[in-house]
């Protein structure tokens, strides 16, 4: 985030490209490169990718034995994919799990493609709610500090990644960056957002089996309390960037 906001668009594409080659989590951040206009920060994430993509070659010197290599690790992706936990059960942080389990709509998935097209709807819904975010405050020329804008947009996006893609509760260490951008203006806030915020602290980094016991802390893991801390947490910054627009528009 730090060398987005100083505009260290190699250094960006160096540690993007790097962290692609262990998780695909950074992908999040191509279309929100694109739509600011990042083109820099894009070239330099796709030659570095094709710099690593290369590295290989330089092990086992052979183009034929580089390509079964990668054959290898799309199928063990592929294997690993196919054990990731069901849709609707306990202890699925997803967001789409979350709604899916919590609302009438787990009645209307019967099928994979019920799913698949849940799954989209949802998605593009969340697309839709960050362009939102990113709307709010562009109606002047001075109403956000251009700055703590971009680190508020990239806190949002990391803090969507465990809400997206099916990982342990460790994931959930990308939730910092907007639980700090929403501490920063906690004086702001008023007592039932106040209150909030210290819920989601709980929810997304107490030490539950240590705080609460084995028992208590599986059901907390089972209901995915975690993922609601997240979605507090976003609901904050949300608020944050509409008063912060309004105070300053």
């Amino acid at each position: 985030i730090q060398s987005c906001v100083e505009k260290k668009w190699i250094t960006v594409g160096f540690i993007l490209s790097s962290s692609l080659f262990l998780k695909p989590f950074g992908l999040i951040f191509l279309p929100y490169f694109a739509l600011q206009k990042h083109y820099k920060a894009l070239l330099f994430t796709f030659i570095f990718l094709l710099l690593w993509s290369l590295t290989p070659l330089l092990l086992f010197r052979s183009f034929e034995m580089t390509v079964a290599q990668y054959g290898l690790w799309i199928q063990e992706l592929s294997i690993e994919l196919s054990h990731k936990q069901g849709l609707l059960e306990a202890g699925n942080h997803t967001i789409f799990s979350l709604v899916g389990r919590y609302t009438p709509i787990s009645y209307l998935i019967v099928s994979k493609t019920d799913a698949m097209i849940y799954q989209l709807s949802l998605l593009i819904i969340i697309g839709i709610g960050f362009l939102w975010f990113v709307s709010i405050g562009n109606g002047g020329t001075k109403t956000l500090i251009p700055e703590m804008k971009q680190v508020n947009e990239m806190a949002f996006l990391l803090a969507l990644i465990p809400l997206l893609a099916y990982t342990s509760e460790n994931a959930f260490i990308y939730c910092l960056p907007i639980a700090l951008a929403v501490l920063v203006h906690f004086k702001r806030l008023n007592n039932i957002d106040k209150l909030l915020t210290i819920v989601a602290l709980l929810f997304t980094g107490g030490n539950f089996s240590e705080l609460t016991g084995p028992k208590l802390s599986q059901w907390i893991n089972d209901a995915s309390l975690i993922s609601f801390g997240t979605l507090l947490f976003i609901y904050l910054l949300f608020r944050i960037r509409y008063q912060v627009s309004l105070n300053e528009g």
